[in-house]
């Protein structure tokens, strides 16, 4: 097969090394001089030149020979020519080499093994390794690898699924989870043809796998999507239906369902809805599914009765839906039931009909007004109110509330600030203003209206005239402050015995009550029968002060001889100006007049003048008081008359009986024939001394009664002790001291005379508690009794005596030094000394 002889073959030893291929003569004969050397059988397969210079592929299969000495000899064998299954072999070999070229570079991963968890893996294109992350290498030189990566929740399902097709050899085809080399899971579909084994081996599985991780991600959020859809579809609290021509129900959710009372979808699918559409609304629906199928939309209020017979308002909004030619198959529609809302707009309508009734007919003032300063609305109560023809005429007029309305345009700004803190404001009164300029009192309960934004849109309220309620509150007020003035009166009269002081608090309580200008008294004298000007208030000039009026002369006297009020309401318009004129003459510009006669047990006592610098038109109430207190007043000047005769009768009966203590005093020196002078000389002596220590006036008196009698107990003492020239037995000094008891007998019985025995019942007491009658000791003697004690001794002293000439002032007042502290109280020495030092 080389073209060459025999002969020339075993001509040329080195004619086979000759003939080999270049490119395989040293690989062949390196294995030769191996197999020699080792003695081990030789087998290759190589190339050679033939004659006619072909190349020839050749296998060579030898066995080397030994002799007896076991040396190597010769190598016997043949060859083969195998040209043509090598070049079989490498044309299969190009023909792998352009199918691995074309499956590596498919977007898949191509393999080739064993059926079986376990089967052995032959091949796997490279894509292997950005399938999974593991190379050709490690996924072919692991057989049980493949099942391991594979999700454990679908290897049971994989494995199934070969081995069924398999069984009925068909195509596998099947999607699974498998793990990545860096533990992530991906989805892959593996498709794959299993060929049946060859001689007793395992199915071969050829197929390919490819990455579906993000069509499945897809997929997964299309399903969602879908069954979020759907769950919003079904659960849609309204009616969602899709219809085909001539009204057939294609879909309706359960919600619509529930609306038309069907059971369940597959008893109303398939059939017109036209039917439960109400007959009177039917023919609309109609026109509205003919315009939606021609490709328009639309909306559509109408009623239907369901299947059950409930009727139903109902709101439809139509869409069309098109088919994948872009042509109109059907209508979606969202139908909502508005039965509520239908129910609530005509109880709406009602109620608004209802509140335009009140609104139109109600008898208080309702409005809306604007932040600034309009009435938007106002009913015909609030027009009439304040005096405007209608409320258009109303609005219209007024533009701006605070000073066309309020009184007082301050309350305006202090009920906006109060209404905006607090959002409602109840109650609040205040005085408007009519049309015609005239006041009346309201109360207004109102709330603000704001927007989301918190701004104020408009204030609404409702306003009540309560200008009646004022008046009676007024009218209590006044009353109560004249109740209030009438106790004060009543006080004065009983608690005062000043009458000008007690006139004076009713002419206060005249001009505040009554809101008079000026007012005065005019008391009636008996003896001149004139009105005399006794208290005033209000004038201006004092020249009022000098009044003095005849009987019947003047408006006072007029009131006095008729027994009656004189009201002169304007001066300036009566025919007699004598009074106008005077009291212009002296700077008093009144312009009414009011005169009360003041009577006391039907006596006419004096008069109550009013004077007003404006005219005068009191109601009756104000006419009721000025008679309630002309009666206090009358009563006052009664008392006070009263209470000086009394004070004039006491005074008198006072002097009487001082005088008559002096007659006693005077008696009493008489008897005592020695001591003639010396009752009046203590008593004078006494009085100084006790204003010198601040003893009150109030007891300054009893002191004196006291002082003059003091030596009245010796009316109980005989002659022949009291007259006695030598010195008293021990049996008569008994007698004598009891002196101050007979004056304790004599003087207690006489009421007025009580507060007066401290001196002549204790002058003989002494401040070391030596004295008599008691032998009271220091404090415990009454003070009056302590200054006469040292007066008495004082005056003893220095007056002579048939038994011793006078002492001198100096001697006398040594004595009195040298007893201070044992018969005299130190502190009345100390204000006794400088007395008389003085004096």
């Amino acid at each position: 097969f080389l073209g060459y002889t025999r002969e020339e073959w075993l001509a040329d030893p080195q004619f086979w090394s000759k003939a080999l291929n270049p490119d395989d003569r040293s690989r062949v004969m390196a294995k030769v001089r191996r197999m020699t050397r080792n003695g081990e059988d030789y087998s290759a397969d190589y190339r050679m030149i033939a004659r006619d210079g072909s190349v020839i592929w050749v296998r060579d299969q030898a066995v080397l020979l030994r002799d007896s000495k076991n040396e190597p000899q010769l190598w016997q064998g043949f060859m083969l020519d195998i040209t043509e299954r090598k070049q079989a072999e490498e044309a299969l070999r190009e023909a792998e080499a352009k199918y691995r070229n074309l499956v590596e570079r498919l977007p898949v991963t191509v393999y080739t093994s064993e059926l079986g968890a376990n089967g052995r893996w032959f091949y796997v294109s490279p894509q292997i390794e950005s399938l999974l992350g593991f190379t050709p290498e490690e996924w072919l030189a692991d057989p049980g690898l493949w099942f391991r990566q594979i999700h454990p929740e679908d290897r049971d399902r994989q494995q199934a699924l070969e081995e069924q097709a398999w069984a009925r050899g068909e195509p596998f085809d099947a999607e699974y989870r498998i793990f990545t080399k860096d533990g992530s899971t991906i989805w892959i579909r593996d498709t794959a043809l299993i060929i049946p084994p060859q001689n007793d081996g395992a199915p071969i599985v050829q197929g390919t796998l490819i990455d579906v991780t993000e069509r499945k991600r897809t997929e997964e959020a299309l399903r969602q999507s879908e069954a979020f859809t759907k769950s919003i579809v079904e659960n849609e609290p309204e009616c969602v239906k899709i219809v085909g021509p001539g009204g057939i129900l294609q879909y309706m959710n359960p919600a619509g369902l529930a609306m038309i009372e069907a059971d369940d979808l597959d008893s109303v699918i398939g059939k017109s809805i036209y039917p439960i559409v109400a007959a009177e609304d039917r023919q609309a629906f109609i026109e509205l599914t003919e315009r939606v199928l021609r490709g328009e939309q639309g909306n559509l209020q109408f009623q239907i009765t369901g299947l059950k017979g409930a009727r139903r308002w109902m709101d439809t909004r139509a869409v069309p839906l098109y088919d994948d030619l872009g042509n109109v198959s059907a209508l979606l529609s969202l139908t909502r039931d508005v039965t509520e809302r239908k129910q609530a707009e005509d109880a709406a309508r009602a109620s608004e009909e209802k509140y335009r009734s009140i609104f139109e007919n109600a008898i208080e003032g309702i409005y809306q007004s604007a932040p600034g300063g309009r009435f938007q609305t106002v009913n015909p109560a609030f027009a009439h109110m304040l005096g405007y023809d209608s409320p258009q005429d109303m609005i219209a007029s007024i533009t701006d509330i605070a000073s066309q309305v309020y009184r007082d345009p301050s309350q305006r700004a202090d009920f906006i600030r109060q209404l905006e803190e607090q959002g409602s404001l109840s109650g609040f009164e205040y005085q408007m203003r009519r049309r015609d300029g005239a006041f009346i009192w309201v109360s207004e309960n109102t709330r603000l209206a704001r927007d989301a934004d918190g701004n104020v849109l408009y204030y609404e309220g409702i306003v009540e005239d309560i200008t009646s309620r004022k008046r009676s509150e007024e009218r209590i007020q006044t009353q109560l402050n004249q109740l209030n003035a009438l106790h004060i009166v009543e006080s004065a009269v009983t608690s005062n015995a000043d009458l000008r002081a007690t006139l004076d608090v009713i002419l206060r309580e005249v001009s505040a009550q009554l809101q008079a200008d000026a007012a005065c008294v005019l008391l009636f004298n008996k003896i001149s029968h004139t009105l005399d000007f006794t208290a005033g208030r209000g004038f201006n000039s004092k020249a009022a002060q000098h009044t003095k009026l005849g009987a019947g002369q003047g408006y006072a006297g007029r009131a006095i001889l008729e027994r009656r009020t004189v009201h002169i309401p304007d001066l300036s318009k009566t025919d007699n100006t004598q009074l106008l004129d005077s009291l212009i003459r002296i700077g008093e510009n009144f312009a009414a007049y009011v005169g009360s006669p003041l009577i006391a047990k039907g006596q006419v006592v004096g008069i109550l003048e009013i004077f007003q610098r404006s005219p005068l038109t009191p109601d009756p109430d104000w006419f009721d008081f000025l008679a309630l207190i002309a009666d206090q007043a009358a009563l006052a000047i009664e008392n006070a008359q009263l209470f000086e005769n009394l004070q004039r009768s006491n005074f008198e009966l006072t002097l009487a009986y001082d005088a008559t203590i002096e007659g006693w005093s005077r008696a009493l020196d008489l008897r005592d024939r020695e001591t003639e002078g010396h009752t009046r000389r203590v008593t004078d002596l006494t009085v100084r001394l006790a204003r010198q220590m601040g003893v009150p006036d109030a007891d300054i008196l009893h002191i004196r009664r006291g002082a003059l009698l003091h030596d009245i107990g010796k009316m109980g003492i005989p002659d022949s002790i009291l007259h006695k020239p030598d010195a008293l037995t021990p049996a008569e000094w008994d007698v004598m001291r009891q002196h101050t008891n007979h004056a304790r007998q004599m003087l207690t019985p006489i009421a007025y005379l009580r507060q007066a025995l401290d001196i002549p019942l204790h002058h003989h007491e002494k401040w070391d508690g030596s004295g008599y009658p008691e032998g009271l000791k220091g404090e415990q003697i009454p003070l009056a009794a302590r200054i006469f004690a040292v007066v008495d001794v004082w005056d003893a002293l220095t007056s002579d005596r048939s038994y011793r000439a006078a002492w001198s002032k100096e001697d006398a007042l040594a004595y009195i030094r040298a007893e201070s502290g044992r018969h005299f109280d130190p502190g009345v020495v100390e204000n006794f000394l400088p007395l008389i030092s003085d004096n």
